[in-house]
């Protein structure tokens, strides 16, 4: 890489590789006989979370007077993209 004139520093991309296992990678600088290194891990792709739980609060109300509120919680974080989580009801009333 190539520092513009009068700059002191400058931003790389690192490219990877999809791993199975958290890999250390060294990355080594070089200028003016000097070496400097920094570790990267890569990790493994995230595994895709499952639906954990489903919660209502309150889990009684007066039909067209109150609304409940519900909760869906997942194993872990939502990957890129979001989590698309299908609601259904077994009754008109909800």
């Amino acid at each position: 890489m190539t520092l513009a004139y009068g700059a002191s520093s400058a931003n790389f991309t690192v490219n990877t590789n999809a791993v199975t296992a958290s890999t250390p990678v060294t990355i080594t600088a070089s200028y003016g006989g000097v070496s400097k290194t920094g570790t990267l891990t890569v990790g493994p792709t995230q595994a895709t979370p499952t639906l954990s739980s489903l919660t209502l609060n309150p889990t009684s109300v007066t039909g067209g007077a109150q609304s409940s509120t519900g909760t869906v919680t997942l194993s872990g974080p939502a990957l890129t993209g979001g989590a698309q989580v299908l609601l259904s009801s077994d009754n008109g009333s909800g």
